[in-house]
């Protein structure tokens, strides 16, 4: 897992020197937002670092700006900060936001549901202290993630929403997240998360199961490391959630 790790952090500091990303953002990334680490404490009193985007510009008068609290992708048990460095400063520079990236805590190190609490602590955090980060939620509270982090944010929106969380979330962002209408144990016990047509052999779930990007057997093996398939939880919170959010 080490060396997985190492190789996925390689390929990001590739990218964000590649001519794309100088084309989309400019020469000078460091010119377009502000950025800092912070630290917030988990509930299990972990310190979890933060990375905060933020405008370079301030707005009118010292306003804030709406706040995206984001999770990277990897399969829950790759990336950290770095992963989704291109696309938290495109999102700060196009739509002006804050955006809060959380490095929670990874499989198989820790399985589910450590990094959900993960970042619904850290959404709670920014709750109470907005304005530290330069932040105004009556303009936006939002949450959002790439693959593996949008399936995190997507559940910690859900705690959020039941906790009756104040301010309220406002929105939730969705970057390349899968979400499989079914999840199967090591037992063939069988957690069906949407409704039977979504399995027929015409389905994306059935088309693409061996999509060059992201197999089905590859979400699996994340899904095994995470130790999801074992808990219906996860089934009965998603169902919950989609049909409610």
């Amino acid at each position: 897992m080490a060396e997985s790790r190492r190789l996925h952090a390689g390929g990001n500091a590739r990218f964000m020197k590649s001519a794309f990303v100088k084309e989309t953002l400019g020469d000078d990334i460091s010119q377009q937002c502000l950025e800092e680490d912070r630290i917030v404490t988990a509930r299990d009193d972990t310190p979890i670092t933060i990375r905060v985007y933020r405008p370079r510009t301030q707005t009118t008068a010292g306003a804030g700006f709406p706040v995206m609290v984001y999770a990277h992708s990897g399969g829950w048990c790759l990336g950290g900060l770095d992963t989704e460095e291109f696309i938290c400063r495109l999102l700060v520079t196009k739509l002006r936001i804050v955006i809060v990236s959380v490095a929670y805590r990874l499989a198989p190190e820790f399985a589910y549901p450590t990094g959900i609490y993960d970042c619904y602590d850290v959404i709670k955090w920014v709750a109470a202290n907005s304005s530290s980060v330069g932040g105004d939620l009556s303009k936006g509270f939002l949450t959002g993630g790439v693959s593996g982090g949008g399936n995190v944010t997507n559940i910690a929106t859900i705690l959020a929403r039941d906790d009756a969380l104040q301010p309220a979330l406002t929105g939730h962002l969705y970057v390349c997240t899968g979400m499989p209408f079914q999840f199967r144990s090591d037992g063939d016990l069988i957690f069906q998360v949407f409704g039977d047509e979504l399995a027929h052999k015409n389905s994306s779930w059935e088309i693409y199961k061996d999509g060059p990007v992201a197999s089905r057997s590859m979400n699996d093996f994340y899904g095994g490391l995470y130790e999801v398939d074992e808990l219906i939880a996860v089934r009965l919170s998603l169902t919950k959630g989609l049909l409610a959010v």
